[in-house]
């Protein structure tokens, strides 16, 4: 096995309608007036900025509202909203929104509470400027998807210079996680779909990429597997079931977690090679270029880890099976649940596949080295899956 540290999580409190009696109350023990800080409308539409913000008025929280978090959030927004928090005197911050609006807000908080640009802050390997200093930040998801509610990072995207990487740092590991599975009941289900991709490729891909075993993390990983692929096709047919999106809201969490790759190697490089894509074409959604992906991902990786291929399947349905079985039995899933999607599908003209193919292994050059079983990626390797995905 291999060493492995952990991370200490939020404050972590999961209860189904559970937003007014936790909130107000968890904020009032870290500040008095906060960053309030949501997405284009979904959660505003739906109720749950009125609810969010009762329980916070109930408990004498002050609070000034930033809305319009984008997907694939800018390093604009960032400092935008981290900028309105040091201009008001917010001493803190809550995200009430899916992983866009967690990852912005994680970037508002450095911000806010440094004065830099969170760009400064952009991970490009070992010896990258961490963010060490942050307003405490509440984190309230509203998806089931990127488990930002309970990391050390956030994605951003910075469109002059066409790179979306990771701000990194434990000061940005949320202080309080709200976890109120209700608030996933109004997504539709292609947005569930989608949030289960991400699920399961934060899950799949380090254990497939890992180049050891160690069994009690193993067995975590392929219990959030299972459950992703068992469960998002039932919740698609039955959005109201409160339990099923229980079961999805734990596996999020679980499935960003170090829970299920400590001990082991496993990288996450098939999510580089997604951030690079989104960052050229920023109109993607980030698990529609996973969904896009993953098949012709895993087929490149079987080459060089099949075991661990025909482990997961035995896991999985508790019988024998090879890497094509395992490859198989995921695109028969992405087809069942309407995702089966191709590169072609989503925009990306095929006279760009060799320059993404250059800014993977150039922006990720730490993220493809030794990435599956020990194995570093080349160009030709990186741009081989692209045009498989075609």
């Amino acid at each position: 096995m291999k060493m492995f540290r952990l991370t200490p999580w939020p404050r972590y409190i999961f209860e189904p309608n559970g937003l007014e009696k936790h909130l107000g109350r968890e904020a009032a023990t870290i500040g008095k007036k906060a960053l309030l800080v949501i997405g284009q409308g979904s959660v505003r539409k739906y109720g749950y900025l009125d609810r969010a913000v009762s329980s916070l008025r109930d408990s004498g929280v002050d609070f000034v509202l930033f809305e319009g978090v984008e997907p694939n959030p800018k390093h604009t927004t960032a400092n935008r909203g981290g900028q309105l928090a040091r201009e008001e005197g917010c001493d803190h911050v809550i995200a009430l929104g899916g992983g866009s609006v967690m990852d912005a807000a994680k970037g508002m908080a450095v911000v806010a509470a440094t004065g830099d640009d969170v760009w400064d802050y952009a991970y490009h390997g070992p010896g990258s400027k961490l963010a060490t200093k942050a307003l405490p930040l509440i984190a309230v998801p509203t998806t089931a998807a990127t488990g930002s509610e309970v990391n050390t990072g956030a994605v951003i995207t910075n469109l002059d210079v066409k790179e979306k990487v990771a701000i990194v740092g434990p000061a940005i590991m949320p202080a309080v996680t709200i976890w109120d599975p209700s608030l996933t009941l109004s997504i539709p289900p292609r947005l569930t779909a989608l949030g289960g991709v991400d699920i399961l490729c934060h899950t799949i891909e380090p254990f497939i990429a890992s180049g050891n075993e160690f069994e009690p993390s193993d067995g975590i990983a392929a219990s959030i597997i299972r459950t992703v692929m068992q469960v998002v096709p039932k919740v698609m047919e039955k959005p109201n079931d409160i339990e099923l999106r229980s079961w999805l809201a734990w596996a999020s969490s679980l499935g960003i977690s170090m829970f299920h790759r400590a001990g082991r190697s496993g990288s996450l490089a098939m999510h580089w090679f997604e951030h690079v894509l989104s960052a050229h074409y920023d109109n993607i959604a980030h698990a529609e270029g996973l969904a896009a992906l993953l098949p012709s991902w895993l087929r490149m990786a079987s080459n060089y880890t099949p075991q661990r291929f025909e482990k997961l399947f035995f896991y999985i349905n508790g019988r024998k099976g090879t890497a094509d079985d395992l490859i198989e039995q995921v695109e028969k899933w992405l087809q069942n649940i309407g995702l089966r999607l191709r590169l072609r599908e989503l925009g990306v003209d095929r006279n760009s596949l060799e320059l993404l193919a250059e800014d993977v292994v150039k922006v990720y050059s730490w993220g493809v080295k030794e990435a599956i079983g020990g194995h570093t990626l080349s160009r030709d390797e990186v741009l081989s899956v692209l045009e498989d995905a075609f």
